[in-house]
């Protein structure tokens, strides 16, 4: 009896110690709820594209979207704040139709879209809204194939300030440069990383040059961007400037890039040469996001880059 007791003990202790579960906090319990809603939904974006299959029609996700948009919402008040996620309702939904509508074109033998998880699918473009009567206004929620607003194909973006004068773009794996504002540039706000300081396309590389001798933020490896990594910065979605919160917030001078993010509502720099009038050199507008070539003598703006994917 005496053994029993002790292995019975020891049975306890053991249960004790491995077999009773933890409470899951608020947050676990916000993402658990939005995992089973995702689930939930892309099933529901399945069965619409299989009926529109057998219809011959375009696939109907109003249903759908009506319910997960519900759903969400109720997942997002329930976790009172404690959702561990920053993605939004539209972005999100708008992420599964797309899957949705990419898995039913490999299903019907397509072979000209990006295979599933592609690195070299691109960047989600940011807009969020539809053009209707020559105004940009919140999307019907129309089926995938529609205006850019509805579809938002194309990977999520991310982006994370390292806190050291870098933001890097988590999709991409550049790590870009943080700008910051001081009039005039001073000790707050170097005159290579201020907002306001713009140079000719040969003096970019000045900049470049001397952001790597001084190993700013610790590496020697910067570089101006191409016009496609410069690209991928610009949010159609967003205008004045057309770029993330990451790269445009609290510039207020003086201030220095622990404290904020600048972007000139302007022309930035890309490293790539017109090809066919090599006096010129590819630019992004951050005003709206409007990719064109200048010359390389005017004074345009300089964000630099380092690594990449």
């Amino acid at each position: 009896m005496k053994r029993e007791g002790t292995v019975v003990i020891l049975a306890t202790a053991l249960f004790l110690a491995t077999g009773v579960a933890r409470a899951a906090s608020d947050a676990g319990k916000c993402a658990a709820a939005k995992s089973k809603i995702a689930g939930k939904y892309y099933f529901c974006l399945q069965k619409a594209e299989a009926k529109a299959i057998l219809k011959e029609t375009l696939p109907d996700y109003s249903k759908c979207a009506q319910k997960f948009d519900e759903k969400w919402n109720l997942a997002e008040t329930g976790g009172a704040g404690m959702c561990p996620d920053n993605v939004a309702t539209s972005p999100m939904s708008a992420y599964f139709a797309a899957r949705a509508a990419e898995a039913t074109a490999i299903i019907r033998g397509a072979d000209d879209i990006p295979s599933l998880g592609s690195c070299g699918e691109l960047l989600v473009s940011g807009q969020t809204e539809c053009e209707n009567g020559g105004a940009m206004v919140a999307c019907p929620g129309n089926p995938a194939g529609v205006q850019d607003g509805d579809t938002q194909y194309g990977r999520l973006r991310q982006y994370t300030d390292n806190g050291d004068g870098m933001v890097t773009d988590e999709v991409t794996g550049l790590v870009w440069e943080k700008l910051c504002d001081q009039d005039p540039t001073g000790v707050i706000c170097p005159a290579d990383h201020d907002v306001d300081s713009s140079y000719t396309w040969v003096n970019a590389f000045t900049k470049i040059a001397n952001m790597n001798a001084a190993n700013y933020a610790g590496h020697p490896d910067w570089r101006l961007p191409n016009v496609r990594e410069l690209e991928s910065l610009a949010e159609r979605g967003r205008v004045n400037p057309a770029i993330d919160p990451a790269f445009a917030s609290g510039c207020i001078a003086p201030c220095d890039t622990s404290a904020c993010s600048c972007t000139r509502q302007n022309y930035y720099w890309s490293s790539t040469s017109a090809q066919g009038n090599p006096g010129f050199a590819w630019l992004v507008v951050f005003t709206d996001g409007v990719v064109g070539t200048g010359t390389k003598i005017n004074a345009n703006y300089v964000r630099a880059v380092r690594g990449g994917s």
